[in-house]
């Protein structure tokens, strides 16, 4: 079973994230700001995280979401001797000045990135690609 991160602030698309990774046999724990998702990550092993890049709360967009947890999982990855496959996702590519979002989260470290809405199977063959060997535990 694979251990999924979530960071997703539309509590129903993550909730649908999570479903569908649950049925395909997967762990998935969703979170919807930067702080209990760090909280977790210092204290559960995840195979795999998924972060929104623009995490949004009362109406607003916070300084700190997917990039900032991107970011955040060179350090945690380096300590814990192992790379944390990420896949960075967002639909804010469709506003002016954002076009290059996934582009960017890509050259900070994300392996993968999905421009939202996205189709299931799209996300499914996603973690499926980021989950090859060259993300397995160092030895």
């Amino acid at each position: 079973m694979v251990k999924i991160l979530i960071l997703e602030d539309d509590e129903t698309f993550g909730g649908l994230m999570a479903e569908q990774l649950m049925a395909e046999g997967h762990s998935a724990d969703l979170f919807r700001s930067l702080s209990p998702a760090l909280e977790s990550l210092r204290t559960t092993t995840y195979d795999v995280v998924i972060a929104d890049l623009l995490i949004k709360a009362q109406d607003r967009y916070q300084p700190e979401g997917g990039l900032t947890l991107i970011q955040k999982l060179k350090t945690l990855s380096f300590d814990r001797g192992r790379k944390i496959p990420v896949i960075a996702i967002s639909g804010s590519i469709r506003n002016p000045g954002m076009e290059r979002s996934l582009a960017i989260a890509r050259r900070m470290g994300a392996d993968a990135a999905l421009a939202k809405p996205f189709q299931p199977d799209a996300l499914s063959a996603v973690v499926r690609k980021v989950l090859t060997p060259k993300h397995r535990p160092m030895v």
